[in-house]
């Protein structure tokens, strides 16, 4: 696996584990034990693929909506091959991680690697329909292949929300905008 990608899954594991609870109530990370993505770019084609922001995929009331709970987007940042934000609540207490691969990723090499990493973690995974490419649950972890483009979200637990449909609702909203 990719140093840089071992990272940017780190930094997601380790951001989620502060939570996002009611009234800045801490939350359990979803899929402390998910591994990221292990895409070569040197197998991937044109690794100059433009980096595309989160932000230009999802707004601050549509995830407040989502959430239900005022929320916003922190600014964007590069972790390893991924291009990062996380969503706060007002007490600045995460609520979730939303990343996409600023480097191409085929589907089969996005469908191998999430296979591999269900062997290595002996984790259950679910094929997901309806969200404009291939996409899998992964414990709690979200992840889908848009626009030749690894995308995932983690969402911490609270109690009153359903993190599965949390996810869902954040790809379905975010998919179409993803270049």
């Amino acid at each position: 696996m990719s140093r840089s990608i071992l990272c940017a899954f780190a930094a997601l594991l380790l951001a989620l584990a502060f939570g996002c609870g009611s009234k800045g109530e801490p939350g359990a990370p979803d899929s402390s034990s998910a591994k990221p993505p292990t895409a070569d770019p040197a197998q991937q084609g044109d690794a100059d693929l433009t980096a595309f922001d989160p932000h230009d995929a999802l707004t601050d009331e549509e995830a407040s909506e989502i959430f239900k709970q005022k929320v916003h987007l922190t600014d964007t940042e590069q972790v390893g091959q991924f291009r990062s934000t996380r969503i706060e609540n007002e007490s600045n207490s995460i609520c979730a991680m939303f990343q996409i691969s600023s480097i191409p990723y085929t589907e089969e090499q996005f469908v191998s690697d999430v296979t591999e990493q269900a062997k290595i973690l002996e984790a259950p995974v679910t094929e997901v329909s309806g969200l404009g490419g291939k996409a899998y649950f992964m414990g709690d972890m979200l992840m889908l292949h848009v626009a030749n483009r690894w995308v995932q979200f983690a969402i911490t637990k609270r109690p009153g929300l359903d993190t599965k449909a949390a996810a869902i609702r954040l790809a379905n909203t975010t998919a179409p905008r993803i270049k």
